[in-house]
């Protein structure tokens, strides 16, 4: 196995950690996760739509970096960007920089919610 082989496997294993922590919350239901950045060779990019995040819906959305450690186990850094549906809507709108920066966006999960369907519909996914 390559050392390129190698990190996109730590990079895989990460995001389905991940997602699968954020999807089992109660709290704040996942609708839709999407990989971006997918041709950084080392860092992760991973965009969260979540029911009941806390804000307005004309809120920016939160994005915010992590670095590696022993819970994180990555090359590079971590980009999380999340939002509700009524942010990441209106984050579409304003054709924001987090919006923009979804290039090569992998859907890596949906949870089949009417608000799932819409941001992916509007992100163009």
């Amino acid at each position: 196995m390559t050392l390129e082989d190698r990190i996109q496997a730590l990079k895989n294993s990460a995001v389905r950690s991940l997602v699968e922590a954020h999807r089992v919350r109660a709290d704040e239901p996942l609708l839709l996760a999407v990989r971006f950045e997918i041709d950084d060779p080392l860092g992760v990019g991973l965009f969260e739509v979540v029911d009941g995040f806390p804000g307005d819906d004309d809120d920016g959305l939160l994005s915010t970096d992590y670095e590696p450690s022993a819970r994180l186990r990555l090359a590079g850094p971590l980009r999380l960007v999340l939002g509700s549906p009524g942010q990441v809507l209106g984050a579409v709108a304003r054709n924001d920089d987090a919006i923009r920066a979804l290039r090569q966006p992998s859907v890596v999960f949906e949870a089949g919610s009417d608000g799932g369907r819409r941001v992916r519909e509007a992100l163009g996914l």
